[in-house]
């Protein structure tokens, strides 16, 4: 992508091959009009300045044919069928219109010439470089034309300067060959900037075009790479779990207790990571919402008690219920539940976390408050930063892989909120999350959120599979099986090994046709999202369900696209890697509602 981009950068326009056409075309109607309406003001005025002068003829005389020449510029900017003429053709009416114009003004110097009356001539000569200095502005990108402009409405004065017996009024022709000179100059100079800054805005266009083609390509690699990193991350899980039931001895036990930790960091690890990648490339976006407060705090509390009584950390949560804020509640889950993991992490034992919510104008604050350690102020923005971790040098992964905080402030970001440290060394911590009220008074029953992106229980609790009874009962009772609908060898065989080793009927297909071969003799099914072939999971789920086969959802792929299709079907979506009582409670509603 760089050498593309180097490649565009060098095909860059060169300033000399750019003409003045690119920069001079044809007023509108509206700016014509306003150019007409101010210098027809100006002649008016300048006519009126040698009336008192000059016979009454020769100062209208001069005033009519300005205003003829602007009445002419006005006509033709009326003209629909001029406006459809090609570029170059009005072009060379406006700049015919434009030099009859100036030698209109040029005539100055025989129907507004007051001979032997130095202070009036001075005038004169002051008029007619205003106006001159109005043609070379007004033709900056095409200067040339606007010199002769100048030099048509200016030097027929300077002229007539010469014959004069006067030496003051000899050095005003003189000065008026200079002025154009000048002028032309300046015309010139402004020309160069033109062509240069049409260079540099066309090289930016490139590098923008070439910014966002990185940014499209980051977020297809994204897309790519994230699907083939979740399917074996997601075998290992499938594989563990049986594994861990059946160990017999303590050395067992404890080999394979170690490899589910390693496979739980690196699962956590994998999603911190791939939702930074979203982010980057921008795939990643808010749905925003009304949230009701209290019910998600009271949630975080109880996903995090078991890890605070370990410390004997005491855990507060204070907010009235009916207080919604807008957010995306999976995204303020993640914020709200790192924030208090890092609370308990860096609090002292026997200590206290508090979670309060607080109004603050139009907004609601959470804040999420402990007594621990505190963060020196030369730090504290210094957290926020990816991999950084203050006080784990040995980088224990226990301890986290100091990306939390920095995730939170993003997605923060993304949800147009704030986030907010206050610190003291010894005194603790307290970080605020701001985020706009929600008016609720017309809200809708919110969609439930799929079971996946429920809290993670702990590696400990996860070990111990729990079998929802509502599988076997619908299983027995049908006489039929479960279908898994998977291409990946690895994952197929974990899932089958799981389901089997819990007693459960199994049946397997790799893609949409055999799985509708299959449906008369199952009684709901696992589809992945990606299939080969024509048919994709989603569409398989939906035509099972028309057969009375209720499906769950399964991805390796993260995109808002995937989620927002299943939510308005009413499918049950699963993203890969899936820790399998996960899998098992997502087959259990499956059941209930069958049951139902």
């Amino acid at each position: 992508m760089a050498a593309e981009y180097m490649a565009a950068e060098n095909k860059a326009p060169d300033p000399e091959a750019l003409s003045a056409a690119s920069f001079y075309t044809p007023k509108d109607l509206a700016t014509t009009w306003s150019l007409l309406s101010v210098t027809t003001l100006g002649n008016c005025l300048i006519a009126s300045y040698f009336i008192p002068y000059l016979p009454l003829w020769m100062p209208l005389t001069w005033l009519a044919l300005a205003l003829s020449t602007g009445g002419i510029q006005l006509w033709c900017a009326t003209r629909p069928i001029l406006q459809r003429w090609p570029l170059p053709q009005r072009l060379h009416i406006e700049r015919g219109i434009f030099w009859l114009s100036q030698i209109c003004m040029g005539s100055a110097a025989y129907l507004l010439y007051v001979p032997g009356n130095l202070g009036m001539l001075g005038v004169l000569n002051v008029c007619v470089v205003v106006i001159g200095a109005m043609s070379v502005l007004q033709f900056s990108g095409d200067h040339w034309r606007g010199a002769i402009g100048a030099a048509l409405a200016v030097l027929p004065t300077a002229t007539r300067y010469f014959f004069e017996d006067s030496w003051l009024l000899f050095s005003l022709g003189i000065g008026g060959y200079v002025v154009v000179v000048a002028l032309s100059m300046f015309g010139h100079m402004q020309y160069k900037a033109l062509i240069e800054q049409a260079a540099l805005r066309k090289r930016a266009e490139i590098a923008v075009d070439a910014t966002a083609a990185v940014g499209l390509a980051k977020a297809r690699f994204f897309a790519a790479v994230s699907h083939d990193l979740r399917q074996p991350v997601h075998a290992i899980g499938l594989y563990l779990a049986p594994l861990l039931n059946r160990a017999q001895d303590a050395a067992s036990q404890k080999a394979l207790s170690g490899i589910y930790q390693s496979w739980h960091a690196l699962d956590d690890l994998l999603s911190q990571v791939l939702d930074l990648t979203r982010m980057d490339a921008d795939s990643l976006h808010a749905e925003l919402a009304p949230v009701e407060v209290a019910p998600l705090l009271r949630g975080l509390v109880m996903q995090h008690s078991a890890v605070a009584e370990r410390k004997s950390i005491r855990i507060v949560a204070m907010a009235m219920p009916g207080r919604y804020v807008l957010a995306d509640v999976l995204m303020l889950k993640r914020v709200l539940s790192n924030l208090l993991d890092n609370a308990i992490k860096f609090s002292l034992e026997d200590g206290r976390v508090v979670l309060v919510l607080r109004s603050v104008q139009d907004c609601w604050c959470i804040q999420v408050r402990d007594a621990g350690v505190g963060i020196a102020a030369d730090l504290q923005a210094k957290v926020f930063e990816e991999f950084v971790q203050l006080s784990n040098p040995e980088r224990d992964r226990s301890m986290g892989f100091g990306l939390g905080l920095s995730i939170a402030r993003r997605f923060m970001a993304l949800m147009q909120g704030e986030m907010v440290l206050r610190s003291r060394p010894g005194q603790g911590t307290c970080i605020s999350v701001y985020l706009p009220k929600a008016n609720v008074a017309a809200l809708d029953t919110l969609h439930a959120r799929s079971s996946s992106h429920s809290p993670n229980p702990s590696p400990a609790v996860q070990a111990m599979l729990q079998l929802p009874s509502a599988i076997s009962r619908v299983t027995q009772a049908s006489g039929h099986s479960i279908l898994v609908v998977e291409d990946d060898v690895l994952v197929t065989q974990a899932m089958l090994q799981l389901l089997s080793e819990l007693g459960l009927p199994i049946l397997h297909a790799a893609n949409a046709a055999d799985a509708l071969v299959l449906s008369a003799k199952v009684c709901m099914a696992v589809c992945d999202v990606r299939l080969p072939g024509a048919t994709n999971g989603l569409e398989l789920a939906l035509q099972l369900q028309q057969r009375g086969v209720p499906c769950l959802l399964m991805s390796g792929e993260t995109s808002a696209e995937i989620r927002q299709a299943a939510q308005v079907h009413g499918l049950a979506l699963l993203i890969k890697p899936v820790k399998p009582q996960a899998l098992l409670d997502g087959l259990g509603a499956l059941a209930l509602r069958t049951l139902h």
